[in-house]
């Protein structure tokens, strides 16, 4: 289940698309921009563990995927670093010897590399990084 509500900086909730609606805010002043709110309001749509979730514990895992949940617009901020830096990643997508933000799969598993790259020491050997 996705995030459903923010808390507001009196403690209050507050449903997402309400929020972010134009005048939508319950406060006399916003906490932060509406792009800001947007981009970390948004959580994918759960399509069992990744590479990055599964340093999270299973529980932890079970609940987000099971349960709305609120968020701390103050505690995104680094869920928003990483998203503007998988974004710029993407950019430059194709080089010589490196694959970045590229979808790759086969009948056993399929996923996302951050970075995939050839590695320097190794002739036919590539470094996955994530």
């Amino acid at each position: 289940m996705p995030a459903s509500h923010f808390r507001c900086v009196d403690g209050e909730t507050i449903l997402i698309d309400q929020c972010l609606k134009d005048g939508g805010c319950r406060m006399k002043e916003r906490c932060a921009t509406r792009s800001y709110l947007r981009l970390i309001g948004f959580d994918r749509k759960w399509d069992g563990v990744t590479p990055s979730s599964a340093g999270n514990g299973p529980r932890y895992l079970y609940l987000k995927a099971t349960v709305d949940y609120v968020v701390d617009p103050n505690d995104r901020v680094w869920a928003a670093l990483g998203t503007s830096t998988h974004d710029n990643l993407g950019m430059h997508r194709y080089n010589k010897d490196i694959l970045s933000e590229e979808k790759l799969s086969d009948d056993k598993m399929r996923g996302i590399a951050d970075c995939l790259e050839v590695d320097e020491k190794k002739d036919g050997y590539f470094i996955l990084t994530d």
